[in-house]
This record gives structure tokens, C-alpha cells and sequence, in this order.
């Protein structure tokens, strides 16, 4: 079994392609699962593109959504 605390899981953050954002995530006390908490500033279409990694093998895992956000001050 790996140690949570041990892997670096991230977000990297897009709005129409541009980065936008890196969101650090840390071990949410559920097995396999992450979070973190970024604010969005303004509506929009986004992608996050979340990676885990193990800096002792190098191993890594890449996924991506896409997601809609209608905000209004």
C-alpha cells in the first residue's frame, strides 16, 4: 500500500486554453481520493488537469474534465 502523504496530486488549471491556476491537493482521509479548494473569479468554461505522482518510482497518473461555471457577483 502507498502512503497518501508521499504523492503529489495537483490540479493545473485552464480557461480557454490558458492556465489560470495550480491547485495543490491534499489526501481527503478517503482512500484514493484528493481535494482542495480553488476559487473561481469569473464564469466560464474550464479544464483541470489532475496528476498524481510518486516522486520514490516515478509513477504517475494523468486525467482531465472539462467543466461549466455560471457566476454572478
Amino acid at each position: 500500500m502507498w502512503d497518501a502523504n508521499k504523492i503529489e496530486v495537483a490540479a493545473l488549471l485552464k480557461k480557454n486554453g490558458k492556465r489560470v491556476g495550480v491547485l495543490a491537493m491534499q489526501y481527503a482521509g478517503v482512500k484514493s481520493q484528493f481535494s482542495g479548494i480553488w476559487k473561481v473569479e469569473e464564469a466560464g468554461v474550464y479544464e483541470a488537469i489532475v496528476y498524481a505522482y510518486d516522486p520514490a518510482n516515478g509513477n504517475t497518473g494523468v486525467d482531465s474534465v472539462t467543466f461549466s461555471v455560471n457566476y454572478k457577483n
